[in-house]
C-alpha cells in the first residue's frame, strides 16, 4: 500500500480546503474573551443594603446588659474539685479462641 502518495494527496486537499474556507468566510468576534488585567483581581465587595427603619422600631430594640469582665474572670478561675477515677483492668473473656487445624499448619 503506497502510504506516501496517500498522505501527499490527502494533506494537499485538506490544506486547499483550509485556504479556501479562510478566503471565503469572514471571521466574527473571538469566542474567547480576554482582558489586559495583570495580577490578582480586586477583592469582592458585596453591595451595601440600606434599610430604613422608623424611630419606634429602633427605640424598642432590646439592649443586652454589659457583662462585668472582672466578675467573669473570677468565675472562670475558680478552682474545680479534682476527681480521680481509678479503674482496674478487667479480664477479657470475650476474646475468641480458634483451634488450629493440623492439616493447614504446614502451609
Amino acid at each position: 500500500m503506497p502510504i506516501i502518495p496517500y498522505f501527499l494527496v490527502v494533506g494537499t486537499s485538506l490544506l486547499g480546503v483550509l485556504v479556501w474556507i479562510d478566503a471565503n468566510y469572514k471571521t466574527g468576534p473571538s469566542p474567547i474573551t480576554t482582558t489586559q488585567v495583570v495580577g490578582l483581581p480586586q477583592p469582592y465587595k458585596p453591595p451595601r443594603r440600606v434599610v430604613e427603619m422608623s424611630a419606634s422600631v429602633i427605640s424598642e430594640a432590646k439592649v443586652e446588659p454589659k457583662i462585668d469582665a472582672a466578675k467573669a474572670t473570677k468565675v472562670a478561675h475558680k478552682k474545680k474539685p479534682h476527681i480521680k477515677v481509678v479503674r482496674s483492668p478487667q479480664p477479657r473473656e470475650e476474646v475468641a479462641q480458634y483451634r488450629m487445624n493440623r492439616d493447614l499448619a504446614g502451609l
